[in-house]
């Protein structure tokens, strides 16, 4: 999302600073956050974790804690064939319709 952020020029926000969205509440939960209300709900370990939002600020670093309490974590990047999903990279509205599909409508 990096990328097309620069590439698109009606993009609004080139740089995002993750904590001063956090400051404005304008974040949903961060990875630990969603981790532990996950396990506060006692979902199963098992299942799958998607996460539909590109990029998780702060990379595999911040999303150690909810990998590692839930090892099926998966993003669209990871469910579609390496060939396949060059194709939809660079296209915001694809990629927004593979979540939908995946979120079950």
């Amino acid at each position: 999302f990096t990328i097309m952020r620069y590439t698109y020029p009606w993009w609004k926000e080139k740089v995002i600073d993750s904590n001063a969205k956090r400051k404005d509440e304008l974040c949903p939960l961060t990875m630990e956050e969603a981790a532990m209300v996950l396990k506060a709900l006692d979902i199963d370990r098992s299942y799958q974790i998607y996460i539909a939002d590109g990029e998780i600020y702060g990379g595999q670093r911040r999303m150690a804690a909810l990998t590692s309490a839930y090892p099926n974590v998966v993003r669209k990047e990871t469910l579609l064939p390496s060939d396949i999903s060059g194709f939809f990279q660079n296209h915001s509205s694809q990629m927004v319709a593979l979540d939908y599909i995946v979120l079950g409508e």
